[in-house]
């Protein structure tokens, strides 16, 4: 069997999802500092980081459901286009006139389709690599997941400190386009539902709930 590190298929999907993984981690950092910077409030700058978490949550435990009735290749190029266009619209936003109402729109709807894209991800791996594959794919990528948040933040810090939040979300807007790009030339295998829920609408709300408990 050939190694992991040889399948060019799972290779790109690697790559790309930690871009996706990079891009949310990164925003989650730059967007808040956005909203310091425009009105000096930490309690603006809490609010606004609590108001994207809600969203996460909430989106978490619909999300299996989303993701066992569509494609789940096309809901994570779909994920990450609607992440380039907001994180795209914030900067040039600032660019002309600051809104701050913008970044409550704009991190909230970021955040849920963070959560579609990486519960999409975890069902789609089975459909990547093979069942028998799933624990070591699942390694590789959780390293990924687990560098990615110690790296977003901190890229995102140096990033905002040298060019400014706006500039920092206006790169992190272009991860998630490039994101996109690579998907489309991943190759899932069809076949059976990736996610094993079989269309059983309460194994859906599991994956989305199992999804939140191993990932808090």
């Amino acid at each position: 069997m050939e190694p992991l590190r040889r399948d060019r298929n799972f290779l790109l999907f690697w790559v790309v999802q930690g871009l996706s993984f990079a891009g949310d981690s990164f925003t989650f950092v730059a967007l808040p500092l956005l909203v310091l910077e425009a009105t000096g409030s930490v309690l603006q700058m809490g609010l606004l980081t609590g108001t994207a978490g809600a969203a996460w949550l909430v989106v978490g435990v619909f999300a299996g459901v989303v993701v066992d009735r569509f494609d789940r290749r096309t809901l994570m190029i779909l994920a990450d286009v609607a992440r380039a266009v907001l994180y795209g619209i914030v900067p040039l936003v600032w660019l002309f006139d600051p809104q701050v109402w913008v970044l409550y729109v704009v991190m909230p709807l970021g955040a849920a389709f963070g959560m579609l894209s990486q519960v999409a991800y975890v069902t789609a791996i089975p459909s990547l690599v093979g069942r028998e594959r799933v624990t070591e794919a699942n390694g590789v990528l959780s390293a990924t997941y687990a560098s990615a948040g110690i790296a977003g933040p901190l890229l995102a810090g140096v990033v905002s400190g040298l060019l400014g939040p706006a500039a920092a979300i206006g790169i992190d807007a272009a991860t998630f386009a490039v994101a996109a790009v690579g998907m489309a030339f991943v190759r899932l295998r069809a076949g059976r539902t990736a996610s094993g829920a079989d269309g059983v609408p309460w194994r859906s709300f599991a994956i989305g709930a199992r999804f939140l408990w191993r990932h808090p």
